[in-house]
């Protein structure tokens, strides 16, 4: 459960209001509650992923890339309905199409049977390697737009790499902090 669906710095957000008027009435048991419909559901679940993967915090804290996260997205895509036009549109909407793909293309690396294959056939493979192989921090540079480094290692060799953190820390070293230090700035 998250207490929040937009945070500070993001260059995305859910539009609350259309979440809400898409949400549907359901039980857990026999108590009443209200959720999200399954493609808001999703998104956030993939946003929510996406800035683990790509923030230097979570990195080195090892919070970013865990298969439990990506197990999750697939046993969700696979046990419930989803209206995938529905899908790509909401989260065009809210500006939410990259945290959607980037977590459904890694996926599809690791099952090869999340996304339907003219969908998957349909991603800019090139863009979606480029963004996998950046890393970020909304929290360091205020700004989620602004890259600190880059992976030497594609996703899935460095998805079961327990070093991948010092990499991480090393190229935000190398591509960020040193050059910051060299022209004098603080």
């Amino acid at each position: 459960v998250h207490h929040s669906l937009n945070t500070l710095f993001d260059v995305y957000s859910f539009d609350i209001a259309s979440i809400l008027g898409r949400s549907h009435k359901d039980k857990i048991r026999k108590t009443p509650i209200w959720r999200l419909g399954n493609e808001d559901f999703l998104i956030h679940l993939c946003s929510h992923i996406y800035w683990h993967t790509c923030s230097i915090r979570d990195i080195v804290d090892g919070n970013d890339a865990k298969l439990l996260s990506y197990s999750d997205i697939r046993h969700f895509v696979k046990s419930h309905l989803l209206d995938w036009n529905n899908l790509f549109a909401y989260a065009r909407d809210g500006n939410l199409g990259i945290p959607l793909k980037y977590v459904l293309y890694h996926c599809e690396l690791i099952y090869g049977d999340v996304i339907p294959k003219d969908i998957f056939n349909g991603f800019d493979k090139l863009e979606l390697v480029k963004m996998s192989n950046e890393i970020h921090d909304r929290w360091l540079t205020r700004d989620a737009n602004i890259v600190i480094g880059h992976w030497q290692k594609g996703f899935m060799e460095r998805l079961f790499d327990a070093n991948r953190h010092m990499m991480a820390l090393q190229s935000m070293y190398s591509e960020y902090i040193e050059p910051i230090l060299r022209r004098g700035a603080y």
